[in-house]
């Protein structure tokens, strides 16, 4: 192969590696939640998400973009209890919604 097929090649090799990044990085979400009363527990790592609290507020920095918001809400509330307000990969949950994933922190 001459050197200049090479050259074409590794440019657009770089093309698409620097194109793909931005994409990647946007599986990545940040998750908050405001609990009801203070949480039963510091942290825990829920489908590989590490939340922690800080009083009624509690954060993962990555969660999975691929969990729906309403499934990871129920999931949290049975590790931490009852919320006010549940964002997760971007969605944040209605009221009607999160009156349904509390139902999880009763069971």
């Amino acid at each position: 192969m001459t050197s200049f097929k090479k050259s074409g090649l590794i440019a657009l090799s770089l093309i698409t590696l620097l194109t793909a990044s931005p994409l990647m990085a946007q599986s990545s979400f940040e998750g908050q939640a405001t609990l009801n009363n203070a949480p039963t527990r510091a942290s825990a790592i829920i489908d590989g998400a590490l939340w922690s609290c800080s009083g009624q507020t509690c954060q993962a920095n990555t969660v999975s973009g691929s969990v729906p918001a309403s499934i990871a809400c129920k999931k949290f509330v049975v590790a931490f209890g009852a919320v006010s307000a549940f964002t997760y990969g971007g969605k944040t949950l209605s009221s009607e919604k999160l009156a349904v994933c509390n139902q999880a922190a009763k069971n």
